[in-house]
């Protein structure tokens, strides 16, 4: 055998070992990215419902348990919306990782009186984190906002 025959079939062998190590990762990559991120076209995971807790609270303190809660867990507010004399507070969140949410509160119009705000009432808590929602991360903020809210009752 001709030593350029040698060299140049083992110069083929390493090239041939290269592509199937190549398509190897690739295969892998894809199949462990389409497991993992519910986004990957053709994947077909429907919404959920927003996570809800029913607690009783002064709607004044509100905005005061949402700023003290988010960063615990990597969110904040883009947007406020809604008004004491509606009866609703919406908040819409953005995440860390890009993610969007919504946080919603919902209580009795207090019609303008002061008074009705400082009030505790009947406050409906609603959370919804990510595209598909996320029901543990959503329910851990909740029982963060929960928890807020009675120590801000206690202070004032």
């Amino acid at each position: 055998m001709h030593p350029c025959s040698v060299r140049r079939s083992g110069r083929h062998l390493f090239g041939v070992f290269a592509a199937l190590a190549l398509s190897a990762l690739l295969q892998a990559a894809c199949a462990r990215g389409a497991r993992s991120d519910p986004t990957v076209i053709g994947a077909s995971r429907e919404e959920s419902k927003p996570t809800t807790l029913a607690l009783t609270a002064k709607p004044r303190d509100l905005d005061a348990a949402v700023a003290i809660s988010l960063p615990e867990f990597g969110l904040a507010v883009l947007e406020r919306s809604g008004d004491y004399d509606e009866g609703f507070r919406a908040y819409e969140l953005l995440g860390i990782r890009g993610q969007g949410g919504l946080l919603r509160a919902e209580f009795e119009p207090t019609g303008g009186s002061l008074e009705k705000r400082r009030m505790p009432q009947q406050v409906t808590l609603s959370a919804h984190l990510g595209r598909f929602g996320e029901p543990p991360e959503e329910r851990a903020l909740l029982q963060k906002m929960r928890s807020e809210l009675r120590r801000l009752a206690r202070e004032k």
